[in-house]
């Protein structure tokens, strides 16, 4: 998986917090193999593929996607209510382990699992075409096995789930291994461990050196520029103390956070 690094002008990421969070992750060790391009990192924490199949075609429609940018993506797990609320997008992860929709009332009858599936896969499927259709280069991949994930879900119906991931199959088949089987085969390993309101918090984000191994492992022609710095961010995460620390030892992280939040909806 070759990509051209000295081509691009422009480089775009979407996905969730698997692509944009408070460490580096892996757009941002493939965008520091870019020092001359423009980064834009339009990922969000707790976003799903509604959220990110909205940016994909709201970042176009802004920046109008030529043949001299990367557009990359890591499309997120099914299971995630995406809603634009009040002027900005309510995300909140896993519908199933979330405090904002009600369960009884909303979750229980309206939130099951082969519906999400059904809904996400057409949305995947969608986007990815309406990516590589445009003239940019693209890097498209997953985070988790859409049978993995659904497996872990509340009424969880097997037979079902199957044959709509079989109805998908050539979609699904377009994408390299996913970042959870091909890294985390066996469930995410506890991250860093830091102080948050006043007590211990074990993140379960995979560290930056994690994303490196991904992409390696997938292909991706990384060099030693790439390598120094993940490095780099490695002894930067190991002096967080305090979840607050993550904005000031990577204070451009937050700055590329900042910049999602004016320039998109």
């Amino acid at each position: 998986m070759k990509i051209p690094f000295d081509k691009y002008k422009r480089v775009f990421a979407f996905g969730c917090s698997f692509t944009s969070y408070n460490y580096p992750t892996w757009a941002n060790i493939l965008a520091n193999e870019m020092p001359d391009a423009e980064f834009y990192n339009l990922g969000a924490g707790g976003g799903g593929n509604l959220f990110i199949a909205a940016s994909i075609t709201e970042a176009n429609l802004r920046f109008n996607f030529c043949d001299t940018d990367l557009v990359m993506v890591m499309y997120s797990t099914s299971f995630r209510e995406d809603r634009h609320v009040n002027g900005k997008w309510q995300l909140f992860g896993n519908i199933y382990n979330q405090p904002f929709y009600p369960m009884k009332t909303f979750v229980v009858p309206f939130c099951q699992p082969v519906g999400m599936l059904i809904r996400d896969l057409a949305l995947i499927q969608m986007s990815a075409q309406y990516v590589r259709s445009l003239p940019c280069d693209n890097l498209l991949l997953k985070v988790a096995s859409v049978l993995d994930e659904s497996s872990k879900a509340p009424n969880f119906h097997q037979e079902d789930d199957h044959q709509v991931v079989e109805l998908y199959r050539n979609c699904l088949d377009s994408f390299p291994p996913t970042l959870c089987e091909t890294e985390f085969p066996n469930g995410l390993r506890k991250g860093i461990t830091v102080m948050r309101d006043k007590k211990l918090y074990t993140d379960m984000h995979p560290l930056t050196d994690s994303y490196y191994n991904y992409l390696l492992k997938i292909g991706v022609n990384l060099t030693e520029r790439a390598e120094q710095y993940v490095d780099d961010s490695m002894i930067k995460l190991s002096q967080c103390r305090d979840f607050e620390d993550f904005g000031k030892i990577f204070p451009e992280i937050a700055e590329q956070r900042e910049c999602r939040n004016r320039i998109m909806f």
